[in-house]
């Protein structure tokens, strides 16, 4: 199968810093001046955190890594939320999110995409394990964005301020073996190098497992000339019969191929017994 694609983000997350805490506490169109964008009426959604949130920077001013992130709308110029990282990782490799949504912009499925950004920053941490969240002990918009982000709730508890509170986990995943179309490079018997393209087969780790034993494309002499006919064949938006096989490929399939063309070529070897016939 091939690798998920994600959709691009919706929402740009800008890093909090002391300017910027100030100015969101001095109100009068100090945050929009910085941001350069507009301000939804209750972008912060819990403004009784800014001061001591502003007081966190003190010490760093330019901000730091796991700290507030402003989520702005670009399309419409709007800083539309509010959110980040309530600290760096834990002991046991675990940070937490927090995010809040404008009214009039909730129901839109940006919380979502703020949500999957967070995770994302965490994860390309490689000492994080698991990201946490809380929410109000009841279902509410909030619980069901984390549900969609595959957050678990895994307990609950009584805040002295919120009251019931559920407790939200999601833990880093084994990416799930992938193939990928890519170059590989040829031996011909003449001692010549030819270049083709293959269905790789890559393990969850980024190792290869194997390739397919015929060459999907036509066999070129230089990648240049592989990547020319490819760009050619796409731009006909038809049907292509080619490879060694004579293997039919749709447009969808070229696009596909352009997408890692620019990747290095890998060996070909045919008796190194790792590889997957068609």
């Amino acid at each position: 199968m091939s690798p998920k694609r994600m959709s691009p983000p919706r929402l740009k997350l800008v890093d909090g810093n002391l300017e910027l805490l100030t100015a969101a506490l001095a109100g009068g169109g100090a945050l929009e001046a910085l941001l350069g964008v507009s301000v939804a009426d209750d972008w912060a959604g819990f403004p009784e955190a800014l001061p001591i949130l502003r007081e966190s920077y003190a010490k760093t001013p330019e901000g730091h890594e796991w700290g507030s992130l402003f989520f702005v709308e670009p399309h419409a110029g709007v800083l539309v939320g509010f959110g980040g990282f309530k600290g760096p990782p834990s002991s046991d490799a675990v940070v937490e999110i927090g995010y809040a949504i404008a009214p009039a912009f909730q129901g839109q499925g940006l919380a979502t995409d703020a949500v999957a950004q967070m995770v994302r920053r965490a994860f390309e941490d490689a000492s994080v394990r698991a990201v946490d969240a809380h929410t109000l002990g009841h279902a509410n918009p909030s619980t069901r964005v984390l549900e969609k982000s595959g957050f678990q709730k895994i307990g609950e508890a009584n805040d002295p301020d919120a009251g019931l509170v559920w407790h939200w986990r999601r833990e880093r995943q084994a990416p799930a073996p992938y193939f990928q179309p890519r170059v590989m490079r040829h031996l011909t018997q003449e001692g010549s190098v030819e270049y083709a393209i293959h269905d790789v087969y890559f393990t969850s780790d980024g190792s290869i497992e194997g390739y397919t034993l015929h060459a999907r494309s036509p066999r070129k002499a230089t990648v240049g000339d592989l990547k020319r006919w490819v760009d050619d064949a796409f731009a006909q938006g038809a049907p292509v019969v080619c490879g060694d096989l004579g293997y039919t490929h749709l447009p969808e399939h070229f696009a596909h191929w352009l997408e890692h063309i620019d990747e290095p070529p890998i060996d070909y070897c045919d008796d190194d017994g790792v590889r997957h016939s068609p």
